[in-house]
C-alpha cells in the first residue's frame, strides 16, 4: 500500500494539506495499472488467473470504481483518512484471524454484479487494487486460493483504469481540480519498481512462510492505522 507513504511525502512537494489524501488515492490507483498488468502476467504464466471470472466481474468493478472515484472527489480529507484507517485495521484483523470463507453451492449472476460493484467502489475509494475483497469472494465462489490471488491481481486493472478515467473527466470538468490530480513524478518513480518486483513478489509469496508473512503485514497495517488516527485526533 503506497498511500501511507504518499501522505508523508506529498506535503514536502507543496501539495495543499486538504488535497493530499485525494492526490494520494488518485496516484496510487494510477500505479496499480502497470503493477496489475505485470502481476497478472506473472500469475498467468503459472496458470493461476481465471479469466472467466475476470470477464464476469469487470463490468461491476468498473461501475463501482467510477462511483468510488466520484466519492473521493467530493469527500473531505478527515473522512477519507478515517475510512482508510478503519480499513487498515479490518484488513489487519482479518489477516491475523486467517479464516477462509466457506464455499457457496452456486454463484448468482446478480450477486456477482452487486458484489463486484461494491468491491470496485470500495477499492477506488481507498486507492487499492481490491485484493482484500476480491480474494475472499472468489474463494467463496469456488475458486481455489492460488487462482483467487492471480485473478484478483488481474481485476486490479479494470478497477484502476475506470477510476483514472473518472479522475481525468473530473479534472477536465473542473478546470484542473487538484483533487483529480495525479502526481506523475511519484507514478514514474514507483511504477517501474512495481513492474520489476511484482513477479518477484509473486515468487516470494509462494516461498515465504505464510503465517509469518501475515503477522508481519498485519502489524505494519496496525502501526499505519494508529498513526493516521492520531493525526486525525490532532487536527
Amino acid at each position: 500500500m503506497t498511500i501511507p507513504f504518499f501522505l508523508s511525502l506529498f506535503p514536502l512537494f507543496g501539495i495543499p494539506p486538504e488535497d493530499v489524501i485525494h492526490v494520494s488515492i488518485a496516484t496510487a490507483l494510477c500505479i496499480i495499472i502497470p503493477t496489475s498488468i505485470s502481476s497478472a502476467f506473472a500469475h498467468h504464466k503459472k496458470n493461476t488467473v481465471n479469466w472467466h471470472w475476470v470477464a464476469k466481474l469487470t463490468p461491476g468493478l468498473c461501475l463501482g470504481s467510477i462511483t468510488g472515484a466520484l466519492f473521493v472527489n467530493s469527500a473531505t480529507k478527515q473522512l477519507l483518512l478515517s475510512i482508510f484507517a478503519i480499513f487498515l485495521i479490518i484488513v489487519g484483523i482479518n489477516l491475523l484471524i486467517n479464516r477462509l470463507p466457506a464455499v457457496r453451492d452456486k454463484s448468482s449472476t446478480m450477486t456477482d454484479i452487486i458484489t463486484a460493484f461494491f468491491i470496485g467502489a470500495t477499492s477506488s475509494g481507498l486507492g487499492v487494487g481490491g485484493g482484500t475483497l476480491n480474494v475472499p469472494y472468489l474463494i467463496r465462489s469456488g475458486v481455489n486460493i492460488k487462482q483467487a490471488i492471480g485473478t484478483s491481481a488481474a481485476c486490479g486493472l479494470p478497477i484502476a483504469s475506470a477510476a483514472i478515467i473518472t479522475f481525468y473527466a473530473i479534472n477536465m470538468a473542473n478546470d484542473n481540480s487538484p483533487r483529480a490530480y495525479i502526481y506523475w513524478v511519484a507514478v514514474l518513480g514507483v511504477a517501474w519498481t512495481s513492474v520489476i518486483f511484482a513477479p518477484q513478489g509473486a515468487k516470494f509469496a509462494h516461498k515465504f512462510p505464510a503465517n509469518i508473512l501475515r503477522k508481519m503485514f498485519a502489524s505494519l497495517l496496525f502501526v499505519v492505522a494508529l498513526k493516521l488516527l492520531y493525526e486525525i485526533l490532532l487536527n
